[in-house]
């Protein structure tokens, strides 16, 4: 383990997470562009029958297309977006809406698969915030936001931990 890694504080006096809900449709054609744009080759993403013989019940989706997902809309128009792309009101409000944003780490927690054709629901929830100095960019933010993905069933089938970094200024 590297001796310069500090640990992650926890969150700071007053910090109240904040919470987002959506749906995400686990749609065919959605589930294999992500495959073939993944370079995913495996039957098991395009055939039903390919998958059952691999176990599964029916064609998955590749593991990473939830994790892939900051929401599910079709997202502001080209204009609104700010500089580094992304919609100005879709993270926490301890992002300000000029902010840049920069991801910082990703830890998933596979629980079961997720099939095409189901709706996944995501519960996000802001966890943590914490500043940290840097030599090059003056202070960051760290957000972590946590995410529950769970099926039309109401079985888990993903945790995911995103730690965002956040030039505010």
């Amino acid at each position: 383990m590297n001796k310069h890694v500090s640990a992650v504080p926890a969150p700071p006096a007053g910090f109240h997470e904040e919470q987002r809900t959506f749906v995400l449709p686990i749609d065919h054609i959605s589930a294999r562009r992500f495959a073939h744009a993944s370079t995913l080759t495996d039957p098991i993403y395009f055939d039903d029958e390919a998958a059952r013989k691999a176990g599964y019940e029916k064609a998955i989706a590749p593991i990473t297309f939830i994790s892939s997902m900051l929401d599910y809309t079709d997202g502001p128009p080209e204009h609104e977006l700010k500089e580094d792309g992304v919609g100005r009101d879709l993270f926490p409000s301890m992002v300000k809406p000029d902010a840049l944003l920069m991801g910082g780490g990703q830890d998933i927690e596979f629980v079961r698969p997720v099939y095409q054709g189901d709706v996944v629901t995501v519960v996000r929830k802001a966890v943590n915030h914490y500043k940290r100095p840097s030599p090059r960019f003056g202070e960051l933010d760290f957000v972590v936001e946590e995410s529950v993905c769970t099926n039309q069933k109401g079985e888990v089938v993903m945790r995911i931990s995103d730690t965002l970094i956040v030039k505010q200024d």
